[in-house]
């Protein structure tokens, strides 16, 4: 925490004097997690700015469970996920194609926009639809294991 900005210094005692339990900070170019005084910081590089050294865009999914952090790193020790490693590809409007070059299997979302219709899908599971007038917005709830590619078409079944 040695960065110098104005008024950390009351920040930090605040901090301890209500027992804060964990810090979040982001948009700093860089990953940290440090523990002070049973408080643990949990920073985040930038999801879109420029970087610098060895740093990247990327960002942090955080797990709670039973009211505790039980995980916050993509990679030990202070690592968040880097965005370039995930892509989606929309092939065409009844196609995407997911590539996870993570190191770990994610869930990801999908939206498909599409004529209203009756449609069936190759993979992952529809857990939203939404119908306007002619269109419909399709949601897709996809499992995409690590280092792999999932393709993803809704097949119009009227």
């Amino acid at each position: 925490f040695g960065i110098g900005y104005a008024g950390r210094e009351e920040l930090l005692r605040m901090i301890e004097r209500y027992k804060v339990n964990a810090v979040f900070a982001g948009h700093v170019h860089f990953d940290d997690i440090t523990i002070l005084n049973d408080t643990i910081f949990i920073t985040t590089t930038t999801a879109a700015s420029a970087t610098r050294g060895d740093a990247y865009w990327g960002y942090r999914l955080v797990t709670v469970r039973n009211w505790s952090i039980v995980s916050y790193n993509y990679k030990e020790p202070k690592y968040s996920i880097p965005l370039y490693h995930i892509e989606c590809k929309e092939l065409d409007q009844f196609t995407k194609l997911v590539r996870n070059d993570l190191e770990k299997s994610i869930n990801v979302r999908l939206t498909f926009l599409v004529p209203a219709g009756n449609y069936s899908i190759n993979n992952g599971c529809v857990v939203m639809e939404r119908k306007v007038n002619d269109k419909m917005e399709v949601y897709i709830d996809v499992y995409v294991p690590e280092k792999s590619e999932i393709l993803v078409r809704l097949e119009r079944v009227d």
